[in-house]
């Protein structure tokens, strides 16, 4: 039984009433004091509020000054400071509210320390018995990030000893509470085409990637992309500007730009390439590179093409039976992109060796619709090539099937060309057709690792070459001719 007094157990309860509220009451004035506190901040205005929180390299923005929870500004001052000055510069300003009369803006940014200092005063100009502006914007400023700016760095923008006049109570100094601005920035990151989602492999998965960002690219508005320079869909580290969408700067496999289906094809060509360690210039380690000597028993095999459109890249995939593929030696003007493994599952269930190819044009403007794109390199006579997919690529990087590709020497790709003897020691012959001998020719012979040892110009229709002082082995002996380039095989024995 409480035996307190009536009167002090009625003063308890009002105080456990009261004093919640009380509480409740100095929270709710501590909110509203923190609510409409006098702050200054930046606002993006080159971007729409999803894509504020990072800036570009290689493009421009700008921010407008706001002060919020001021009345009758008349004027505002402060200093800006930020980091990375080095790569985040101060462009112009542009005049707001309080007008250009009054304005004076000196960048005292020093870029070698990488400090950013930019000292406002901003007079309206008006006197200070007069109205001046409610939350006014105060200026604007613009910035350039440069093409050197690191993926990912931090910029983060602070303003100190930030005040403003306003006309309120006959005139007063009013303190601004600093709002900072954090950016990240979207700088070059190193993009190998085909695989979408940058987990260093390209499999299936990759696929996936590229239908998440279908559509999105250079010509949406609300998400920019930007097309490699130059693009190629070649399995090298290819330097990519970030997208707004960074992970779509990954999907756009082709370089375009854009994320459409051709990115899927990509993907295809490019499957079971790995990248995950390796720096540029280094070998893949997947790839099967041209050795400086094939076995004796390995079989060289013709790979030439025909397509009604002109080709600017081939995308293989071989598959052998009864033996393995070594390598591959690209024609005189090809390189080979790369040359790996692929399917090894499937390999296992059918005793098959499946190997994807790409090879292109030294110099990427070439275009050819008909030539030797090179020779596949058997294990041994018993090797049987067949060819399982096959695409081509085009200057304007877009894909197509290419049908007119084959293992069998075209007569075509070598109109009435012929050299002899092969083996060779001691001379070459190289005979000509009379329907091309009046156009002239370039005659250039390379080693089977690409190098150019002999180049001479032909003129008539039996030309005699001296071979003599080049090493026994395995050459190729390439004729321009107005319509391609053929190049030929052949052999010096000592």
């Amino acid at each position: 039984m409480d035996e307190r007094p009536a009167h002090t157990h009625r003063s308890s309860q009002l105080f456990r009433l009261i004093f919640p509220l009380a509480f409740a009451s100095a929270a709710f004035l501590l909110l509203s004091v923190t609510l409409s506190a006098q702050t200054i901040r930046m606002v993006r205005t080159d971007v729409d509020s999803g894509r504020s929180s990072f800036i570009t390299a290689t493009q421009m923005f700008g921010v407008d000054i706001v002060l919020d929870s001021v009345t009758n500004v008349t004027g505002v001052s402060f200093q800006l400071r930020y980091n990375n000055a080095n790569v985040v510069t101060y462009s112009n300003y542009k005049a707001r509210d309080l007008g250009r009369e009054g304005a004076f803006v000196y960048d005292l940014s020093d870029p070698v320390a990488g400090t950013g200092k930019i000292i406002v005063g901003m007079l309206s100009g008006r006197p200070i018995t007069d109205e001046g502006f409610n939350n006014p914007r105060a200026l604007h400023l613009d910035f350039v990030v440069r093409p050197s700016a690191k993926n990912n760095d931090i910029v983060t923008f602070t303003f100190l000893n930030a005040e403003a006049t306003s006309s309120d109570s006959g005139g007063r100094l009013v303190p601004l509470t600093s709002i900072n601005y954090q950016v990240n920035i979207h700088g070059f990151v190193n993009v190998f085409p085909g695989d979408a989602n940058n987990d260093g492999k390209v499999d299936e998965r990759d696929f996936n990637a590229t239908g998440l960002y279908s559509g999105q690219g250079s010509g949406l508005s609300n998400v920019r992309g930007y097309r490699r320079e130059p693009a190629s869909t070649f399995w090298k580290p290819q330097p990519a500007l970030v997208w707004d969408s960074a992970g779509a700067t990954y999907a756009d496999c082709d370089g375009s730009g854009d994320v459409t289906l051709s990115d899927g094809l990509v993907v295809r060509i490019n499957l079971d390439s790995l990248h995950s360690g390796i720096m540029p210039g280094d070998e893949d380690p997947v790839g099967i590179r041209t050795p400086v000597a094939y076995p004796e028993q390995s079989v060289r095999v013709p790979l030439t093409f025909t397509s009604s459109r002109a080709v600017n890249g081939i995308a293989l995939r071989v598959r052998t039976h009864g033996g393995r593929l070594l390598g591959c030696t690209p024609a005189a003007g090809v390189e080979l992109n790369h040359c790996g493994r692929a399917g090894l599952a499937e390999e296992q269930a059918t005793g098959t060796n499946d190997y994807i190819l790409i090879l292109g044009p030294v110099a990427r403007n070439t275009n050819q619709q008909i030539g030797s794109a090179g020779w596949l390199i058997a294990e041994n006579a018993a090797t049987q090539i067949e060819i399982i997919e096959s695409f081509g690529s085009t200057l304007d990087h877009s894909f197509f099937p290419l049908g007119g590709i084959t293992t069998v020497e075209s007569g075509d790709a070598t109109p009435g060309i012929r050299i002899s003897p092969n083996p060779a020691s001691e001379y070459l012959h190289i005979h000509l057709p009379d329907a091309i001998v009046q156009y002239g020719h370039t005659l250039i012979i390379r080693s089977m690792l690409g190098e150019e040892v002999y180049s001479t110009q032909l003129h008539a229709a039996d030309t005699m070459i001296p071979v003599a002082t080049l090493g026994a082995g395995m050459y190729s002996a390439t004729v321009r001719t107005p319509a391609s380039n053929i190049s030929l095989p052949f052999v010096i024995v000592r």
